[in-house]
């Protein structure tokens, strides 16, 4: 055997033992890093559109106790949440779909009251003139919205007998060249096909502004938030029969 010394820069001495005539030898200064903590397992919390429960179980159901699973659904909420490993804290997670409104709505305003005047509304429709059946009708629109005209018939009564009682009664009756409804394509939920709907203009009496508002968009929300959801569960319980199902 042969030895080597070396002499690091606190003039300490190592003595190192090798067998071979060449050797490389490195080292290294200072403190050793310290071990890392260990850390408890990463929860999973995973939120999706309504079918991501599904789609989770189709591809996991095998790797995961059904007896140890749940599924807790709101209509309501509009939602599915699925819970696995309810037992234990660090190893439980959760999936939940959640039926998201389109971002149609809040672009169209459709039943939340609120009122464009009539330049607005024009330009809103000009700028979305694909969700027409044609963009024809779209500028069709536009124009006589621009060209808006409101023609006034009122009448006021007011009556007062000097004692204490006074009758006002108001009138009016407005005639305008604007369509009473129109039809676009729009979105209900994030994740489903687009459907026509028609769309009604209500105009308020004192300022004239317009507000719009669809029974159509209304009935879909109510019919699909209940068959989108049962057509879910019914998938649940095909792939994973013995996962608890709870409405809350």
């Amino acid at each position: 055997n042969k030895t080597q010394k070396m002499t690091d820069l606190d003039e300490k001495s190592i003595n190192i033992f090798t067998e071979t005539e060449k050797t490389e030898v490195t080292i290294l200064k200072g403190d050793a890093p310290k071990p890392i903590d260990p850390k408890p397992p990463l929860k999973m919390a995973v939120v999706g559109v309504l079918d991501a429960p599904l789609k989770w179980l189709e591809k996991r159901v095998k790797l995961h106790d059904q007896l140890q699973a749940n599924i807790m659904f709101s209509e309501d909420d509009k939602e599915i949440k699925l819970t696995v490993i309810e037992s234990d804290f660090y190893k439980s997670g959760t999936v939940v779909g959640k039926l998201k409104a389109h971002s149609d709505k809040n672009l169209w305003q459709l039943n939340q009251g609120y009122e464009f005047d009539n330049f607005q509304l024009a330009d809103l429709i000009k700028m979305n003139r694909s969700a027409f059946e044609n963009n024809l009708q779209a500028m069709e629109l536009v124009t006589t919205l621009r060209n808006f005209k409101a023609k006034i018939d009122g009448e006021l009564e007011k009556s007062d007998n000097k004692r204490g009682d006074m009758r006002l009664l108001r009138s009016q009756t407005v005639d305008s060249n604007l369509p009473k409804a129109f039809r676009i394509r729009v979105g209900v939920f994030k994740g489903y096909p687009k459907k026509t709907v028609s769309v009604e203009i209500e105009i308020d009496s004192e300022t004239f502004r317009c507000a719009l508002v669809s029974a159509d968009y209304k009935e879909l929300e109510d019919k699909m938030t209940e068959t989108e959801i049962e057509i879910v569960l019914g998938g649940i319980r095909e792939i994973a029969p013995d996962i608890a199902i709870i409405e809350y």
